[in-house]
């Protein structure tokens, strides 16, 4: 019966992430993927939008929303 484990490769041992499905010795197959950060494209994988939560609250800090946004449909309105 074939098993298949997740492990890493590191400093040229492959460490187990699971427990080996049996305790007495036997064969192995081990394949290597590529890096996490990239599928098998090459592209690294989708990211979310969430991500940026929270990062322009330096460049926010101090200036009213509802104001901001008044100055700029003034400038549309004078670009017409």
């Amino acid at each position: 019966m074939l098993k298949s484990v997740e492990g890493v490769y590191r400093d040229g041992k492959v460490e187990l992430l699971e427990p080996a499905p049996t305790n007495s010795t036997g064969r192995v197959i081990v394949t290597f993927l590529p890096p996490a950060s990239q599928d098998e494209g090459g592209q690294p994988p989708p990211r979310s939008i969430m991500e940026l939560r929270g990062s322009g609250a330096d460049l926010w800090r101090g200036v009213d929303g509802a104001t901001y946004v008044d100055e700029l449909r003034s400038e549309w309105d004078q670009r017409q």
